[in-house]
């Protein structure tokens, strides 16, 4: 499971209720509920606490840079610290001479060595 996985799952819950809500559909309940439980989820188990900051999964050390999408998508209001201190922490370990590199972690392929692009847009 990873952080970002679950953040899409949880933006796809949130804008379908939206949506269900804006057209007065019966489903928009089942839908706010799960969008809701995702994100508590999220909150609970991919915070870490210790480093003050999202994670790539739930009980990882590591950051990931797509999860400077988070003020985008309002999964926490734009001033939430924990949103700052995840685009500063993210910054500041994943940087490599003004490129970001997605994450640190071996993905199966071995641990990235070069930037990727879309990852400093997003800062």
């Amino acid at each position: 499971e990873h952080t970002f996985s679950t953040v899409m799952s949880w933006a796809a819950a949130d804008r379908t209720a939206r949506i269900g809500r804006n057209l007065k559909q019966a489903w928009d309940g089942e839908m706010t509920e799960e969008a809701n439980a995702l994100r508590e989820g999220l909150i609970a188990r991919c915070f870490s606490q210790k480093l003050g900051s999202f994670t790539v999964s739930p009980g990882d050390e590591g950051l990931d840079a797509a999860l400077l999408q988070l003020p985008a998508l309002r999964l926490l209001p734009p001033e939430d610290p924990r949103l700052h201190a995840t685009v500063d922490l993210t910054r500041k370990a994943l940087d490599r001479g003004g490129w970001l590199l997605r994450y640190q972690t071996d993905d199966g392929f071995g641990v990235p060595k070069v930037a990727f692009t879309l990852c400093t847009f997003w800062l």
